[in-house]
């Protein structure tokens, strides 16, 4: 008797463990939403043209990294930059340590 109540309760303790992490992955994804609009918001319209056409040519499959001029490269220096920042922001220790969680989640 004694060890089917135990097992219960770790069976229990463990499925409550599995929805704490599930919560925990989908507050990491919408916060992740968050950070991404801020970082936007910091950056210039000429900026965000260049990271679109970074994000268009690789959807596309003709993106080189050569091709990248030295605005583009500097625009995305400052998403990476600033992304990073934000993350700290909120409490992560890092944009990996965001993707670490998001990962486990």
């Amino acid at each position: 008797m004694t060890k089917t109540s135990l097992s219960r309760r770790l069976e229990h303790l463990e499925a409550s463990y599995q929805v704490a992490n599930r919560l925990a992955g989908e507050h990491a994804r919408n916060l992740e939403s968050v950070i991404r609009n801020r970082v936007l918001e910091q950056l210039s319209l000429d900026e965000l043209r260049l990271l679109r056409d970074v994000v268009s040519a690789r959807k596309q499959g003709s993106f080189k990294e050569e091709m990248l001029t030295t605005d583009h490269r500097a625009a995305l220096k400052k998403y990476g930059a600033t992304f990073d920042e934000e993350c700290r922001k909120a409490g992560f220790a890092s944009s990996g340590d965001l993707y670490r969680r998001l990962k486990a989640g």
